[in-house]
């Protein structure tokens, strides 16, 4: 069963939180992290992926640095924490393609668990780069910075009765956000929070955004607890996660397009006629086409297994339909297309998607907008624009214990940094 606990978070001092959080480390650019370095000297984003510099050595680095700073900040009450363990309710209001949406989850620290067990489920697979920078991280603050986001379902409709009520009365904090709005409330009550402790207790967490610092925080914990054995409810047992309800209106999934180039003729050959024999192919020219992108997209809201291919080498974009037969006699993960057209296309022309990425030939994008200038003007290829994968088959394929490839899924918008601290010690 899902341990779910209040914990006493460390949180920014200030009148202003929005200038100091920032994004996950995964999804900042070189230019916004410079951007947000110069919005605050106390910026969480110091914190998350601090610099580099050309003279870092194992003692002084981004990650050192990052713990002296935490110090600091504890020390100077840049950062406070909690007098009592609580749990967390958060409400986001941001716009998306044009809609207002609000988006309800729970802060809380939840029990580390192996995969094996059931409790918590992982979606996509990982890789070693990321999980050793951030173990780098995560031994030098002894803290969690950023949330994980897990998904659960709330089959009793409890929990939603509580956070309707919480959210009735004033937020504790309220800071503006990437163009949205950010709300906090603070639930001390042991009651409640036991309410919401007991709730989560029977339901599986589905690994929405995160799955390298969860296995990151899984080697941080056994780390420690070869230091020194680590007691049932010491900190490190234990992770940072937002979690949301699988019906919530605001919670959005958005696909990762592939974007690919360096294909000899030979090779994109190949991959036409792999797609033929997997699909059902209609054929544009792209210069009688406006916008490829929007032809895509109203494509797909006739049929949600759609794609497209956006074809600088033939001047054409292709619309892509899985041949019925094939739909009715695949698994859930293989009705993944990510997964589908990895194994069917991509790789029996490229071979390893991670070395194609590593070579410069295999590149992902959830913004579409991006791969089609990239495609249009020539620096890439080509490249395959994914429809969304829904919530009903997300949850198909985790509870069925299968794994996606990387770039599956961009679950938006994506979590602050900065907004609750776990600390570790």
């Amino acid at each position: 069963m899902a341990d779910v606990q209040p914990f006493r978070g460390l949180r920014y001092r200030t009148e202003d939180l929005g200038k100091e959080l920032c994004p996950p480390y995964d999804v900042i650019s070189s230019d916004e992290q410079s951007a947000l370095y110069e919005l605050s000297p106390n910026n969480a984003i110091r914190l998350e992926l601090g610099i580099s510099d050309a003279s870092d050595s194992d003692s002084d680095n981004r990650h050192t640095r990052a713990g002296t700073l935490l110090a600091d900040w504890l020390s100077r009450g840049v950062l406070i924490r909690d007098h009592a363990p609580n749990i967390y309710v958060i409400r986001e209001n941001f716009n998306h393609e044009g809609i207002q949406k609000s988006r309800r989850s729970i802060f809380a620290r939840v029990r580390l668990e192996e995969f094996e067990r059931g409790i918590v489920l992982p979606h996509e697979e990982t890789s070693y780069g990321p999980k050793r920078d951030r173990l780098g991280l995560i031994k030098e603050t002894n803290a969690n910075l950023s949330p994980i986001m897990g998904i659960y379902r709330d089959n009793t409709g409890n929990i939603s009765d509580l956070l309707s009520e919480t959210i009735q009365q004033t937020p504790n904090v309220s800071a503006n956000y990437n163009q949205g709005k950010i709300e906090l409330w603070t639930i001390e009550d042991t009651k409640i929070n036991q309410q919401i402790t007991n709730c989560l207790k029977n339901t599986s967490i589905y690994l929405a955004d995160g799955h390298h610092r969860y296995e990151t925080s899984l080697d941080y914990m056994k780390y420690q607890n070869k230091l020194s054995p680590l007691n049932e409810n010491d900190p490190c047992n234990f992770i940072l996660m937002c979690l949301i309800e699988i019906e919530d209106p605001g919670l959005i999934v958005l696909p990762y397009h592939r974007i690919m180039r360096h294909l000899s003729d030979a090779q994109f050959d190949t991959m036409l006629n792999l797609i033929r024999s997997n699909f059902k192919v209609r054929e544009f020219n792209l210069a009688e086409i406006s916008d490829p992108i929007h032809k895509i997209q109203i494509m797909q809201g006739q049929d949600q297994s759609c794609l497209g291919l956006v074809a600088n080498q033939t001047n054409t974009l292709y619309i892509l339909n899985r041949n019925s037969d094939t739909e009715n006699h695949i698994s859930p993960l293989e009705k993944c297309m990510t997964q589908f057209l990895g194994k069917q296309v991509i790789e029996p022309v490229v071979g390893s998607q991670q070395e194609a990425v590593e070579k410069g030939m295999l590149t992902y994008t959830h913004d579409s907008d991006e791969l089609k200038s990239l495609v249009l003007t020539g620096e890439w290829q080509s490249g395959f624009v994914l429809p969304p994968l829904s919530l009903d088959l997300f949850e198909s394929v985790v509870s069925d214990g299968q794994r996606l490839p990387i770039k599956s899924t961009y679950f938006s918008p994506k979590l602050p940094t900065g907004l609750v601290i776990n600390q570790l010690i």
